[in-house]
């Protein structure tokens, strides 16, 4: 814990303004303090990023293998677990993107379809030195699984044709990485490329008479019922 001892020119005065009150605190003395108290919060800051840093990629290693469990909180941790390391991993640094990535992954698990989109919105928006092949492919089918689930179905088709290519041109290290998701928009392709037409609703109107109910005529009154009601 660190204290800044503020100097007063005048004892403060509850009735005074804001601003009265501000300017007798912004002195040279109390700025050199807050500038002295902001180096020594940065030293802290950068101590503490650096200290996650050594261990993120064991974090991350940890939060893969707890994704397969099925335990509501252990899930629930390792969602926390992606967001700190996220937050505090270097954001150019493969951990960070690759903690984007698996975050995407839990989400569409917990049907968490919008927010898995944003985080593979983000995922391309990184830089490609940073991504694998493998990771390239897999957010792309992702992606446009999502979309499909979200109904932006014109979306999806156009994100489809882009996984295509990326298949057909790229050249894959770990085969078995990308497999499962391989086979995952095989499922999807052809009902995400089904073409999907408006369906235009007529009513068409019956004109065939209609028989007495009963021997009882259409328009015959219900006693003690509202005007409102008809006797069909």
């Amino acid at each position: 814990m660190h204290r800044i001892p503020l100097y007063m020119a005048s004892e403060p005065r509850p009735e005074a303004s804001e601003y009265i009150t501000m300017s007798e605190v912004m002195c040279p003395r109390n700025l050199i303090e807050c500038e002295l108290f902001l180096k020594i919060l940065r030293k802290t800051t950068d101590t503490v990023f650096l200290n996650f840093s050594e261990v993120a990629e064991s974090c991350l290693n940890i939060s893969k293998k707890c994704m397969n469990m099925k335990s509501p909180t252990v899930l629930k941790m390792t969602l926390q677990s992606l967001d700190e390391i996220i937050c505090r991993a270097p954001s150019a640094s493969p951990t960070c993107v690759d903690a984007i990535m698996a975050r995407s992954v839990l989400c569409i698990k917990n049907n968490q379809n919008a927010t898995a989109c944003n985080d593979l919105l983000y995922y391309e928006s990184l830089d490609p030195a940073l991504k694998t092949a493998e990771g390239t492919i897999i957010s792309q089918i992702l992606h446009c699984i999502c979309l499909f689930v979200n109904r932006e179905y014109e979306a999806s088709k156009d994100k489809l044709s882009v996984v295509k290519g990326l298949i057909e041109n790229g050249t894959l290290a770990d085969q078995s990485e990308v497999s499962p998701f391989l086979a995952l928009i095989e499922q999807h392709e052809e009902r995400i490329n089904q073409a999907r037409k408006n369906v235009e609703f007529c009513k068409k109107v019956q004109t065939q008479d209609f028989a007495p109910f009963k021997g009882f005529k259409l328009t015959r009154k219900i006693p003690f019922a509202s005007q409102a009601c008809d006797y069909l």
